[in-house]
C-alpha cells in the first residue's frame, strides 16, 4: 500500500511518500521516501489488533536509514497512523 503524507515540521510543510510492505502477524514495516533520503520504520501494531487491543499505541525501530531529529519522527509516526487506522 502506497499513500503520502504531510507533515508541518518548523514552520515548513513536508511531503513523503509512504510505502507499506512486509506485513505480517507481528510486525510492519513502513518505508519513507523523500527527496535524496529513505527511512525504513517499523511497528508491531498488528500484534495488538491481533490481540483485540486498540488503544495501545504501537512501538516503532528505525531499521533503515537515519532520522536526526526525535520530534520530526514522532510526527511521521502519528501521520502515518492517521491513515493505516482509517
Amino acid at each position: 500500500m502506497t499513500f503520502k503524507i504531510r507533515i508541518k515540521y518548523s514552520g515548513r510543510w513536508y511531503q513523503f511518500v509512504v510505502e507499506q510492505f512486509d506485513v505480517d502477524e507481528r510486525n510492519e514495516k513502513f518505508r519513507i521516501i523523500a527527496r535524496n533520503k529513505i527511512v525504513v520504520l517499523q511497528s508491531n501494531r498488528p500484534f495488538f489488533r491481533s490481540k483485540g487491543i486498540k488503544h495501545r499505541k504501537p512501538d516503532w525501530k528505525v531499521i533503515e536509514g537515519e532520522i536526526s531529529n526525535s520530534s520530526g519522527l514522532e510526527d511521521i509516526q502519528k501521520a502515518i497512523l492517521e491513515v493505516v487506522d482509517k
